[in-house]
């Protein structure tokens, strides 16, 4: 979980990262008005593609689900 400082992104509030069993990728389904395009990505191409604090998060966001950790966050660090 990631309280995240106003003014970082547009709408304030708290974050959530979910982990998932693997699953048939065919079963997603979004409106294209909200999704042009997706795919899986490592971490070295998530960090090249977001912001430092939406990366600091995703990666805690692995380690924790790695070791069954749970980590509360404050702008992507450890609190």
């Amino acid at each position: 979980m990631d309280w995240v400082e106003p003014g970082l992104l547009p709408d304030d509030g708290i974050m959530f990262v979910y982990s998932a069993e693997a699953f048939d990728t065919a079963q997603i389904h979004l409106p294209p008005e909200e999704l042009k395009s997706w795919e899986w990505c490592d971490l070295a191409t998530v960090e090249s593609r977001v912001p430092g604090f939406m990366f600091r998060r995703l990666e805690l966001a692995v380690l924790a689900l790695k070791n069954g950790d749970f980590f509360e966050l404050e702008n992507g660090i450890r609190t």
